[in-house]
């Protein structure tokens, strides 16, 4: 996520910087960090309630299979650190069993997440192609050289 934030936030800040006439900077530079902020965080919230739903989902069907008390099913499916608290209460094989279940749907729901942002950055990366103008190719004068007398 690092590399791919590296690769594309100079470019477009250089994108927006570019388009802004130079007495009106500073407003360009804060249109860009506030898009970026607001964005991110948003992001960050729609992607993380995203892998919140699916750990929960994937933790309570799966204790509800080994027919584990709604209580305790409760609570593990509140968060991973939640489920670890627990597993070591219970202790002994359903402890192990619990932690192992809440390992396993805290990375399903994680790779769910992961594989939902690098979807939407593949589709923002298609609609920047088609929405942002092309560069012209700069043409390349003749020359003419003067007549030899």
């Amino acid at each position: 996520m690092g590399a791919g934030m590296g690769l594309v936030m100079a470019p477009a800040s250089t994108t927006i910087m570019a388009t802004v006439p130079g007495r009106q900077a500073g407003a360009g530079s804060a249109v860009n960090d506030t898009i970026r902020e607001a964005c991110g965080a948003r992001g960050i919230a729609i992607i993380g309630s995203l892998s919140t739903a699916a750990y929960r989902s994937r933790l309570a069907s799966a204790l509800a299979t080994a027919h584990v008390p709604g209580s305790a099913a409760h609570v593990a499916a509140g968060s991973i650190a939640a489920a670890g608290i627990l597993s070591r209460r219970v202790g002994g094989p359903e402890g192990t069993e619990l932690a192992r279940t809440a390992h396993s749907a805290f990375v399903t729901a994680m790779d769910t997440g992961m594989r939902v942002a690098a979807c939407v950055a593949l589709a923002a990366a298609i609609a920047a192609i088609f929405a942002l103008p092309r560069r012209r190719q700069p043409q390349i004068a003749e020359v003419t050289r003067p007549a030899r007398s």
